[in-house]
């Protein structure tokens, strides 16, 4: 398995892995609508700050965060952990460990594959942001933003990386999928996501 074939079967892994996003795309909305917890959490703290601003989060701030939250999710969501845990289960595993594509390349290329029908649950919501809470609730600045994309990216390699270690559990264990039940608990506590 070298760099090169890798790099060689790229185009056919996205264009395979991104007809199985457009095929799927019902599946793709339900997985989207799945972590909608922001969406709750939102609503939480919309009606706490009704009253008055919570620290420094007022009940716009509180949208604006909780939206961002919502968008970044899908930017940066792996589901690798979980599609490994069922490769090795089921034996097909062992076929992708015989191509001439590292396995984790594969997965890797997969789920930038469906990044685009992220992109396009994201942007209505992107929308509402700014007609709701208006242009100046957005950065004007390119520095800004370009740092943005970049942990975004960066957040997406972190959340790969990890579930993919965590899918490669389950070489030795019959269930990893338990271990990134507890990852994501953790992540969504300490991230952000819910509070």
């Amino acid at each position: 398995m070298s760099f090169r074939s890798g790099l060689r079967a790229t185009p056919t892994i996205y264009k395979v892995a991104f007809s199985e996003a457009i095929a799927y795309r019902a599946e793709m909305i339900v997985w989207a609508l799945s972590s909608s917890m922001p969406f709750v959490m939102l609503a939480m703290w919309s009606a706490v700050a009704a009253d008055g601003p919570v620290g420094r989060f007022t009940a716009a701030g509180f949208g604006a965060y909780f939206l961002c939250t919502f968008i970044v999710r899908q930017l940066t969501g792996a589901w690798v952990a979980w599609q490994m845990n069922f490769e090795v289960r089921t034996g097909v595993m062992s076929m992708r460990l015989l191509r001439p594509v590292h396995p984790i390349w594969h997965f890797g290329v997969e789920n930038a594959a469906y990044l685009p029908m992220r992109i396009a649950v994201s942007l209505p919501i992107a929308v509402i942001l700014l007609v709701v809470l208006g242009r100046d609730a957005v950065s004007s600045s390119t520095l800004m933003w370009g740092m943005w994309l970049l942990a975004v990216v960066g957040a997406w390699w972190i959340n790969f990386l990890a579930s993919a270690a965590v899918g490669t559990l389950s070489l030795y264990m019959e269930q990893s999928i338990r271990v990134m039940d507890v990852w994501f608990l953790l992540y969504s506590l300490f991230s952000g996501y819910l509070i």
